[in-house]
């Protein structure tokens, strides 16, 4: 499921209360795609202080005549590579000035970003496919089906998550924090049958949800060419079995490609922006998760919302360079991130819009 990264009330972060459920949105409704264009572009300025290009101060060692020309030198050297003219005509050292020409001559799906560095500024330049999204992929359809679509859905799921690079879901930190709320294993102490939070975290934990997430750890029965074989030769009883199989074997192919956490970058922000924030992994950002029906997804996806929101989150990025003067190469960028997010953008669209039908 594609979740919006939703701006949390006022106050800082905070852990989610236990079993109340968060304000939602349908998959792929007008109000999720608002939300998403009210969130803003890369970088994660809406949540941090981004270092923006300014005129130079004497203020920031940084701000210098060694980076201004290092800068300047990077630029004309980039925009030759780039087939274009660079001229700039500015009686002061202005590093603003010179963002701005690069920036318009540059492809307008890759974004610039000054980075500084040990008390100097380079220029960055990234392909950022950060869309403000979640990708919670459940796969509790494994226990609607049986025999050897059974099989086949576990296969799947189990080589999604290992070639992508997922982590498991139970390893989410924030299971770390739920289990606490769970008696001792070894203590008399039993879960009340009326509490419906803790008798699901508890069936997540030790019981059959737990089981079926475990099976995605497991080897699976096929490799991902067997695999393949079984989904063409298997006959889907629904129109929604065969929507589903058929992009589970497109997926399959995809996966032989790449690996889309390989892909997964930080923001482009200076070395002291770390020491105060933890940007949030894309390995909690994109599961295989067993539902997005229930509380226990509800208290994760709002958590991971207000961590984002206060301090920051990863992106997937298909191409990175840094500029020096003497770069010889335009930036490259690689495919898989584009044809991977149009897959699985899909791919979360039959699983939850798509009726079932003869």
């Amino acid at each position: 499921m594609q979740r919006t990264i939703t701006s949390p009330a006022s106050g800082s972060w905070h852990y989610p209360d236990a079993g109340v459920r968060a304000t939602r949105n349908t998959s792929g409704s007008k109000q999720i795609q608002k939300d998403a264009k009210a969130v803003r572009r890369s970088g994660n300025d809406f949540l941090t202080t981004v270092f923006k290009p300014i005129p130079i101060s004497k203020f920031h060692p940084a701000y210098c005549e060694e980076s201004y020309m290092y800068l300047y030198h990077s630029a004309q050297n980039y925009a030759r590579l780039l087939g274009a003219d660079f001229t700039l005509r500015s009686e002061t050292i202005d590093i603003e000035a010179i963002y701005n020409a690069l920036r318009l001559i540059m492809p307008k799906d890759q974004y610039l970003e000054i980075k500084e560095r040990d008390n100097s500024l380079r220029f960055v330049i990234f392909n950022n496919h950060e869309e403000n999204v979640l990708y919670y992929v459940p796969c509790n359809i494994i226990d609607q089906a049986e025999d050897t679509l059974k099989d086949i859905y576990i296969s799947f799921f189990s080589i999604f998550q290992s070639s992508q690079g997922l982590l498991e879901y139970k390893e989410n930190a924030c299971f770390e924090y739920f289990k606490d709320e769970l008696p001792e294993p070894e203590s008399d102490e039993t879960i009340d049958g009326d509490n419906d939070w803790l008798v699901l975290l508890d069936n997540y934990l030790n019981g059959e949800i737990g089981n079926t997430l475990g099976l995605l750890s497991q080897e699976p029965k096929y490799t991902n060419r067997e695999l393949r074989k079984c989904i063409k030769a298997y006959k889907p009883q629904t129109e929604k079995e065969s929507v589903i199989l058929n992009l589970m074997h497109d997926g399959l192919k995809l996966f032989t490609k790449g690996c889309i956490m390989n892909f997964a970058s930080s923001p482009v922000e200076g070395d002291d922006f770390y020491l105060d924030y933890y940007p949030v992994e894309m390995g909690r950002m994109m599961h295989v998760v067993y539902s997005t029906e229930d509380v226990v997804f509800e208290n994760i996806f709002e958590w991971i919302c207000n961590e984002a929101n206060d301090q920051g989150y990863e992106f997937f990025s298909s191409g990175y360079i840094e500029l020096n003067p003497k770069t010889r190469k335009p930036m490259k960028v690689n495919k898989y991130v584009e044809l991977f997010l149009d897959w699985i953008n899909k791919f979360c669209y039959e699983l939850y819009n798509r009726r079932d039908s003869k």
